[in-house]
Parts: structure tokens; C-alpha cells; sequence
């Protein structure tokens, strides 16, 4: 089977926005299938190859892994200024509108980068199948024009909030225009609730998972020492002001040996903001700030953790949490994980401190530091590495070409 998956953000985009499409065009050609995952350059990168090429390129590359073909966005500079907040804030409003309403997305560059590149990927390449997954509707917009010349069904696939980033009296509109779509897919149970109501259809839930080899990594020989984590977005100020408090106090009741062996290890791009917060609360915990981390890194500072902690905002599924879970370590969450979350966890029987106040987090703190750890169920587990959800994507792209 050939597909070709579309994606806004370019498979090594240091961003969680990233990750979704290109470890699903990973792991589907493990599976056997020749993937095309189509995405926007990489700011400030050159054009990879010329359209005139492609046909060339798609002959000789070698599928056992994906073919890459980035695009880069041409003309619409406005609207690039309009997406950067560029443009005065009265005029925001209704050139959002207007972007929506005429040209269907806020990423029409993008989308006039990829037009030379669409006849040669349908005619040479030939898709059976296209998924696009939804950050901007443009990836869709991209998806309903390729599926359309290559005459092959389409996928719409939904990993951010319909709600959260369609303008209010758009919503409904604006879905009406994917509903040739031939499935819908979701990254979790939430999404299909807040999201399922515009389109009014069936959308088959699929995680993005972690990679497989996590699960059988060689097991840790110590036990690790006062090491704490903190990854991913650290969003609203309350929060983490909130975390840090709790930091400080649960530090506090340390006597001075183990005062010493504590360290908190920081993965994400808020960096700055976590020291300020830090800073500001007291807390005299020294910070290893990495930045934005591989996934194999990400996992190696998993493993070396005695906790890890993430910050939740709107109270809605966070992928991370099973990248979390197959590392095999406790985990810390702040505010109140959701029930759909508290279900996988229950599922693998991983262990999970939940927590809604300040309080909570210092408790769960000292309770993880003091006890020996208990494992997930592993086989349980691999039900949702990456492997294991793509197969359940390509059951999906087996009932569409069959019908």
C-alpha cells in the first residue's frame, strides 16, 4: 500500500507538533508500506529537491523508510506577519476571518508551496491512501487536492482541539467543508468528544504512542538517586508557580545528606520561564535545563529520574503520558490528570500521583522518593507503542481502500 501523510511541521521541527506524523510514517513503513510523509521546509532551510525531480527521487528512494518532501511556503507575506502578531490588533480579528472564510486556513503559503508537487505525487507516486492530520486546516486543505487528482480517498486525522483553534462561528462551517473526508481519526477519547460533535461522524481513536525499543531497555541495575524531571510545555503561570511552592517545601523537610543528591533535570522550551519560577519561589534546587531533547534522550532522562513530573493546561489528553508510562518510573502530574489518562494508567497498572493542590504534589514527592518502585504490565504496555497504533492506522486505511 502507498500512502502519503500530511503534516504541517516538518518531521525534525524541535516541537511536539512534530512527532504524531513522523513516528506514524516511521513505524507504517516497518510495516511494509511506502510512505510519503509531505510537510512544510524547515525555517530558513532550502527547498529540498525541485518538483521537477520528485518523479526522479520517488523511483530510486528506498521505502523501508519514508520519503520526506518538504515544501516550502511561497507569496502571502501578510499573512505570515498576521500569524506572528505582526499586524495591528484591530485588524487581526477580521483578516483571521477573511483567511478562513475565502482561502480555508491560516496557511495558504504552505499550501501554494506544495501545488507544484501534488500532479507528479499522484501520478508517479500514486497514493492509495492520503491521512493529513489537523494542527491548521490546511494540512486538510492539502489532503482534499491531492486525494482528489490521485482519485484515492482521504483521512482527516484530529491531534489539536477543533475548538481551540477555529474561530467560534467558523466551527461548524468550516468542518462542513471535510466532510468528503473517507474516516476521521483522533489522538484520544477527548479529542472525539470536543471535536466529534462538528463533524458528526464516527472517528476512530489512535494514540501516538513511544517507541517500542523503550520497552526493552536494558533494566536499570540501581535504583536512581534524587534525580526529579519536569518536561514539556510549562504553560500558565499558576501552575508552575504552584509546582515550584511545592519544590520548595518538600525541600525543606530533606535533611542536608539528601539535600545534596537532589537535582531537577528540565526537557522543554520554557526554560527560562522555569528559572524565573524557580527563582522567585525559593526553591535551591540546581537545574539542568536541556532544552528541546530527542526522544532517546528524553527517555534516557526518564530513566534516570526517581520521579517525573509534567504540567497539564485545559485538562485534556496529553500524549506524553504514555512516553511517561513506558519509561517505568512514577509519575507526577499538576493540576488532576484526566479520566481518560487515569484509564490507560490504570490499564498497565503504572504508577501515577495525580495532584490539585500544592499539598498533593508535596506529598506525592516524598511518598515516590521513599519507596521502592512497582512495574507496569508489559504487555499491556506494548499495546501502545508506536508499533502497536499503527497497526490500528492501518486497519483504518485497509477499511477505507476496501470500501
Amino acid at each position: 500500500m502507498r500512502i502519503v501523510l500530511i503534516n504541517h511541521c516538518h518531521p525534525a521541527t524541535p516541537h511536539v507538533c512534530a512527532v504524531r506524523a513522523r513516528e506514524f510514517a516511521r513505524a507504517l513503513a516497518r510495516l511494509g508500506l511506502e510512505v510519503v510523509l509531505l510537510t512544510q521546509t524547515l525555517e530558513g532551510q532550502p527547498v529540498p529537491i525541485p518538483a521537477s525531480d520528485l518523479a526522479q527521487t520517488l523511483a530510486a528512494h528506498d521505502f523501508a523508510v519514508p520519503y520526506y518532501l518538504a515544501c516550502a511556503p511561497v507569496g502571502f507575506s501578510r499573512l505570515r506577519r498576521l500569524r506572528a502578531g505582526q499586524l495591528p490588533a484591530l485588524i487581526r480579528r477580521p483578516l483571521t476571518l477573511w483567511q478562513l472564510l475565502v482561502h480555508g486556513g491560516m496557511f495558504t503559503d504552505w499550501r501554494n508551496g506544495t501545488q507544484p508537487y501534488l500532479e507528479p505525487l499522484a501520478t508517479q507516486f500514486k497514493p492509495d491512501v492520503v491521512w493529513a492530520t489537523f494542527g491548521n486546516t490546511d494540512s486538510w486543505n492539502i489532503a482534499q487536492q491531492l486525494a482528489h487528482t490521485a482519485r484515492c480517498p482521504w483521512i482527516a486525522d484530529v491531534k489539536d482541539h477543533w475548538d481551540a483553534f477555529i474561530p467560534a462561528p467558523l466551527r461548524g462551517m468550516t468542518a462542513r467543508r471535510y466532510r468528503d473526508a473517507a474516516a476521521m481519526t483522533a489522538l484520544s477519547k477527548s479529542h472525539v468528544r470536543t471535536s466529534g460533535p462538528w463533524f458528526g461522524r464516527t472517528i476512530d481513536v489512535v494514540y501516538s504512542g513511544f517507541p517500542t525499543v523503550w520497552r526493552h531497555a536494558k533494566p536499570e541495575t540501581e535504583t536512581p538517586g534524587l534525580q526529579i524531571s519536569l518536561t514539556g510545555g510549562l504553560y500558565d503561570d499558576a501552575p508552575l508557580q504552584d509546582m515550584c511552592a511545592a519544590l520548595a517545601a518538600w525541600f525543606r523537610t530533606l535533611n542536608e545528606s539528601d539535600r545534596a543528591k537532589v537535582k531537577l533535570v528540565y526537557a522543554g522550551n520554557d526554560g527560562d520561564k522555569l528559572r524565573a519560577a524557580l527563582q522567585t519561589a525559593g526553591v535551591p534546587i540546581p537545574l539542568d535545563d536541556r532544552g528541546f531533547v530527542s526522544l532517546d534522550d528524553l527517555f534516557a532522562i526518564y530513566r534516570r529520574s526517581r520521579i517525573n513530573m509534567f504540567l497539564r493546561t485545559n485538562r485534556v489528553f496529553h500524549h506524553k503520558i504514555l512516553e511517561l508510562i513506558a519509561a517505568d518510573r512514577p509519575i507526577l502530574c499538576y493540576p488532576e490528570e484526566s479520566d481518560e489518562a487515569k484509564d490507560i494508567v490504570a490499564d498497565v497498572s503504572a504508577m501515577l500521583y495525580s495532584c490539585d493542590s500544592v499539598a498533593e504534589i508535596q506529598h506525592a514527592l516524598t511518598s515516590a522518593m521513599g519507596r521502592h518502585f512497582t512495574h507496569a504490565d508489559g504487555a499491556r504496555l506494548d499495546r501502545y507503542s508506536w508499533d502497536a497504533q499503527a497497526e490500528k492506522l492501518l486497519a483504518v486505511f485497509n477499511r477505507v481502500v476496501r470500501r
